[in-house]
């Protein structure tokens, strides 16, 4: 099964492409096309589903780590844009150890993933600070968009607000 959506927005392009199982998308397209309007850095992003063999291959090729991941990002080396590679199945699977729903982990991705398109990193603290300060901005969006109520913590973990 192949899906390809490809969305311009004003100067802005968006290329949604499932390679693999049909309700990998938790939210529809047009979520993606206002997460990517409300950046305005990001002029371009593709973001790719794929099975976990292919998820592998692309680790192996470009990491040289012979295992699948959830996610690998590709930046265009311009700083505004590039490719997002997401194994949705890797994705259920953490999800399910860590007890949190599909749709946090997921978006907490591609979240982590546009950040990484627009030059930043973790590679040291003082980077990983400066990076997790721009997820929280996508991430503040999201909660109030999608009205979710889990909290992104700076180690990486999620928390739910049962306040709310």
């Amino acid at each position: 099964m192949s899906q390809k959506l490809l969305m311009h927005m004003n100067d802005k392009n968006l290329n949604l492409i499932n390679k693999t199982v049909e309700d990998a998308w938790p939210v529809p397209a047009s979520f993606f096309e206002d997460l990517l309007i409300f950046d305005p850095d990001l002029l371009e992003c593709s973001i790719v589903l794929l099975e976990r063999a292919e998820m592998k291959r692309f680790n192996r090729d470009y990491r040289d780590k012979d295992r699948v991941t959830d996610v690998l990002s590709f930046p265009n080396g311009e700083g505004n844009g590039g490719d997002i590679l997401l194994c949705p199945k890797e994705v259920y699977a953490y999800a399910y150890r860590k007890k949190i729903p599909y749709l946090i982990r997921f978006l907490h991705l591609v979240v982590h993933s546009m950040i990484h398109l627009k030059g930043y990193d973790h590679d040291v603290e003082e980077n990983a600070t400066s990076m997790f300060a721009q997820e929280q901005i996508l991430w503040q969006w999201i909660k109030v968009k999608l009205k979710l109520s889990w909290t992104l913590e700076k180690n990486y973990t999620y928390t739910y607000d049962y306040s709310r």
